[in-house]
């Protein structure tokens, strides 16, 4: 890069004028427009409003950004908010607004000059490894035209990533390099500075899990250099744990800092958890199951009434549902969960809808790709016979044999629907050689 380039940090400079034109004898004489008291009184309409100046932005982008109209009374606000509302588009350093007033009416013209297209972008500072991470926070695109809110957007972006490596002191300047006419270059500079230690994690507002408990499940402390995303699973962990023992709404306010020096830069996290109160089941309702009775889905769902709540034993409770209705064919199963808490009495009512369908039994079964191998040879592997109730686990069980065999490299069992919803043939494929394979159905299959 030449030392002679002019460098410019990239804040947006706004530049503009509001300009009052007369027509008088097809002469227009153009004045900068100043709204007195008196004019605001009379308030004309705008008949017409016409964008000048753009090349690359659209001028339906800028009439969509502005808020005056067609048919509105001009006022100085508006011309104030319109000014305003192109520049926070980002892609102008200079706006004029000029009146022009003849036989037809009002014309409202905003005369813009864009930015620069971007030429070129280049980095400074970053490590090496670095530097394709940092590429791909950059909000700016070589050929686009520069952007001061992608700028800003970038320059936060690139921050926020040393920030989260522990290094607090960083800098970025974002610097616009001028290049040929209607050009422009980016240099973007990062200064990471010093990495910072924790000196301290403070835990404040835990009773159900004392801080000594909570310390090595956050996995965060004393000596370790600082890093947000550990920072953050860390904290997730410590959630899930409280889930697991009934605080459902367990929470970290947002983390707080102290920085300052000694021996280097150094800093004190400090974590405030909201444990809320503990969750337990007020009762279970169960809707719309036929096959199955009530009283034996309860029986498989956890937690029970009474129990406390825990969101995984939930989820498992519902998966042996569904494998149930997945072993007697109903493969068009659909249930839905809805929980409704009462969170001053510390209680959730579960409730299950369930949605059936038709049994399914097998259709035609098929095998495909068995050049060498004769079709004996899945006798034995396949479980599930032309006729018989679609059962899932016989199908995996099938699948897991024929896996098992040795003869195949790879081995999958697709299910395909048929013209009716109540039957489903089976296509078998396996190719010969070496072994992988991959199992394509499972309890729950639906098909639209």
């Amino acid at each position: 890069m030449k030392s002679s380039s002019k460098r410019d940090p990239l804040l947006p400079k706004k530049e503009g004028i509001f300009i009052r034109a007369a027509i008088s004898s097809s002469l227009a004489l153009l004045f900068l427009f100043v709204l007195f008291a008196e004019a605001a009184l009379s308030s004309p309409l705008i008949s017409q409003i016409e964008i000048q100046g753009n090349k690359h932005i659209k001028s339906r982008e800028i009439e969509n950004a502005i808020h005056g109209k067609i048919g509105e009374p001009l006022s100085e606000q508006m011309i104030r908010d319109d000014m305003q509302a192109i520049y926070d588009m980002g892609y102008f350093y200079s706006v004029q607004v000029l009146k022009e007033e003849g036989e037809a009416g009002l014309t409202l013209i905003f005369r813009i000059v864009e930015n620069p297209r971007i030429r070129q972008i280049e980095l400074e500072g970053p490590e090496k490894e670095e530097e394709d991470r940092v590429k791909k926070l950059l909000t700016l695109r070589q050929g686009q035209i520069l952007n001061f809110k992608r700028v800003k957007k970038t320059r936060s972006r690139i921050l926020h990533y040393y920030q989260r490596k522990g290094f607090f002191s960083s800098k970025v300047q974002i610097s616009q390099i001028s290049s040929k006419e209607g050009e422009c270059n980016i240099l973007i500079a990062i200064e990471k500075g010093e990495r910072v230690k924790i000196v301290e994690v403070m835990i404040s507002g835990n009773s159900h899990l004392s801080t000594e408990k909570i310390l090595p499940i956050l996995k965060v402390k004393r000596g370790q250099y600082f890093d947000e995303k550990k920072l953050s699973e860390g904290t997730k962990r410590v959630i899930d744990r409280y889930q697991r023992r009934g605080y459902y709404f367990a929470t970290f306010k947002e983390p707080r800092f102290e920085f300052f020096e000694r021996r280097g830069k150094r800093v004190k996290i400090i974590l405030e958890i909201q444990e809320g109160k503990r969750i337990f089941v007020s009762k279970v309702n169960v809707k719309g199951n036929e096959y199955l009775s009530s009283s034996e889905i309860l029986a498989t769902l956890r937690p029970r009434k009474g129990e406390i709540f825990i969101p995984e034993f939930l989820e498992e409770g519902i998966e042996r549902v569904e494998a149930k209705y997945g072993k007697a064919g109903y493969l068009y199963l659909d249930m839905d969960r809805d929980l409704e808490f009462y969170r001053e009495e510390g209680q959730v009512a579960i409730s299950l809808l369930i949605r059936e369908g038709p049994q399914v039994r097998v259709g035609k079964v098929s095998i495909e790709g068995n050049e060498r191998s004769k079709e004996r040879v899945f006798t034995h592997s396949l479980l599930v016979k032309e006729g018989e109730v679609f059962d899932v686990e016989k199908v995996r069980e099938s699948w897991r044999r024929i896996y098992n065999l040795g003869f195949f490299e790879k081995v999958s069992i697709h299910p395909f629907p048929t013209s009716s919803r109540k039957i489903m043939d089976l296509l078998v494929e396996v190719e010969e050689g070496e072994r992988t394979g991959s199992f394509l159905i499972g309890a729950g299959y639906s098909q639209n």
